[in-house]
């Protein structure tokens, strides 16, 4: 692709994104449960070390579409579940280091449209936060120009993983 298309693409990705956050609404109710599986259990999310956490992280590495989606939606249920007086507090951290960093590619926009949406609707809340690791997107062929501009760059996920751990970030 030449770069004056990969600019045109990423212009266009970056509207339409931008769009479709000032066209979401919050919802009125709360939304549904996440599909239940091992990791995203609705009593893993009330267990007591979460309930008084401030910090939490995802280590997010090959999932499928509907996984993915699911750890979006756990993420909102916290936020959500959390104290109005403790969300300013709140940080929520999503690092990715595997294939799931192909969800945010802008050529993959069109059928990963609803995860990517989503997770620029949690960014905009100010609390959640989405990593990639560098290494894992070069390795992928993901370059930096071609992932939406809310989502960060860290030189190596595993290494963010254990920072955020020293930090005192639950690992969700």
């Amino acid at each position: 692709m030449k770069i004056g298309s990969k600019s045109l693409v990423m212009v266009v990705f970056t509207v339409a994104t931008m769009l479709a956050l000032l066209f979401m609404s919050v919802p009125e109710k709360r939304p549904e449960a996440p599909t239940v599986t091992a990791d995203t259990t609705p009593e893993s999310v009330a267990s007591t070390e979460e309930l008084t956490a401030k910090k939490y992280y995802f280590d997010v590495v090959d999932h499928s579409a509907d996984d993915f989606k699911a750890l979006l939606h756990r993420a909102y249920m916290i936020y959500e579940q959390s104290p109005l007086e403790r969300r300013r507090e709140l940080q929520i951290v999503m690092v990715l280091h595997g294939p799931d960093i192909e969800y945010f590619d802008a050529a993959n926009y069109a059928e990963n449209q609803e995860i990517v949406d989503l997770a620029a609707k949690l960014d905009a809340f100010g609390v959640f936060d989405f990593k990639v690791c560098a290494r894992t997107a070069a390795r992928l062929g993901v370059m930096p120009d071609e992932i939406p501009a809310f989502v960060e760059f860290v030189a190596y996920g595993p290494l963010e993983i254990t920072r955020l751990d020293e930090a005192g970030y639950v690992r969700l």
